[in-house]
């Protein structure tokens, strides 16, 4: 079975159009990378949408396990934001663009680089988006994976300076302090 799900907008003349899209087709990570790499090769109107489809790029190539092509987004996303920290989206594209330099850290071996990369994303200022669904923590999963049990609890506590559900932050914190691993459920996706 294809689910499908329908894209529907108004058009000039005040029409509803509708599109479909497979889930086995137009959203996977290949063209998901296509569609933010064919956005960044036009005339791109501002550094805020520069950095969005980078980032957007970063987050595709790395499902694609293309490790150089999401660093060079990412790192792309990052100097976008030089001159985009005004735009509605900055908190979480600074959050996502340093997870993914952090998760091209841990494929080269460079477990250091990863923990300061997962630091530097949980300071971000927040954003509508991360204040009600939090962080995204696959980066503090794959470290806690490693051993790295304080750097983790410290992207905690600086998650809690944005999220609104510090519950599940404690919970989460009580859980690595007690040795296991939380179940991270949704926010490994965000």
């Amino acid at each position: 079975m294809v689910r499908r799900m329908a894209v529907c907008v108004m058009t000039a003349g005040s029409t509803l159009a509708c599109t479909g899209v497979g889930a086995s087709g137009a959203d996977d990570p290949a063209s998901r990378l296509r569609r933010a790499e064919t956005e960044l090769a036009r005339d791109v109107v501002t550094a805020g949408d520069r950095a969005r489809y980078s980032v957007e790029a970063a987050r595709a190539a790395l499902e694609l396990e293309r490790f150089d092509v999401a660093s060079k987004h990412a790192t792309n996303a990052l100097d976008a934001l030089q001159h985009a920290q005004w735009d509605w989206n900055y908190g979480n594209v600074l959050h996502r663009a340093h997870l993914a330099l952090g998760h091209v850290a841990l494929s080269q071996g460079d477990t250091q680089r990863a923990v300061s990369e997962l630091a530097l994303a949980g300071q971000t200022p927040g954003s509508p988006q991360l204040r009600t669904f939090g962080p995204n923590m696959s980066l503090a999963l794959a470290l806690l994976e490693r051993g790295q049990k304080q750097p983790v609890l410290d992207y905690l506590s600086m998650c809690g300076k944005f999220w609104e559900k510090h519950d599940r932050l404690a919970e989460w914190r009580r859980e690595i302090e007690a040795g296991r691993v939380p179940d991270f459920g949704p926010n490994l996706r965000y």
